[in-house]
């Protein structure tokens, strides 16, 4: 990992990136960066490139589980002082168990939903664009139809204006010969 960086004079604790030159004072943070980890949910199966990062989802999203210790305190510690016992009892492991089980599933049903949700909404962006694009193409047809008869009409009068002095002039050349 210190192949990568270069520290930096100045006594403070700062460190240039050889591959990308962002200096940074948290080296192992940053090679996370360019060599990322993979750090897996193991409720929802989201996935992290540092491990502080997947702790404070599980924080959030899954507040019964500890992802350091693998399992569910919060849910172990407060049915033990319910109980006081200082070890779960079976009864309480299924609850537990059944527990993370239903959380895990809520997760992937509210994922499923939200990708349906994108989904649609992406169908509903699509369609609203291929409806603009055939408005524009009507629009443009429409234009073009109007201009066609527009000089078809001129076309027509100055024929029209034509006709009579050609129609005089032929009569003029009849009569004088």
């Amino acid at each position: 990992m210190r192949l990568t960086f270069e520290r930096l004079s100045g006594g403070c604790n700062l460190h240039r990136c050889k591959l990308c030159g962002k200096v940074v004072t948290h080296i192992r943070n940053h090679y996370h960066v360019h060599f990322p980890g993979r750090f897996e949910c193991p409720l929802c199966r989201a996935t992290y490139t540092r491990s502080d990062n997947l702790r404070t989802h599980c924080k959030f999203k899954h507040p019964m589980y500890n992802p350091d210790t693998r399992k569910f305190d919060n849910l172990m510690s407060a049915s033990a002082t319910t109980v006081g016992a200082g070890t779960p009892t079976a009864t309480q492991l299924a609850a537990a168990s059944q527990a993370a089980m239903a959380a895990a599933a809520a997760a992937a049903f509210t994922a499923a939903q939200q990708q349906q949700h994108q989904q649609q909404q992406q169908q509903q962006q699509q369609q609203q664009h291929q409806q603009q694009s055939q408005q524009q193409q009507q629009q443009s047809q429409q234009q073009q139809l109007q201009q066609h008869a527009h000089a078809l009409a001129q076309q027509h009068m100055l024929h029209q204006q034509m006709q009579p002095q050609h129609h005089q002039q032929q009569q003029h050349n009849a009569t004088s010969e």
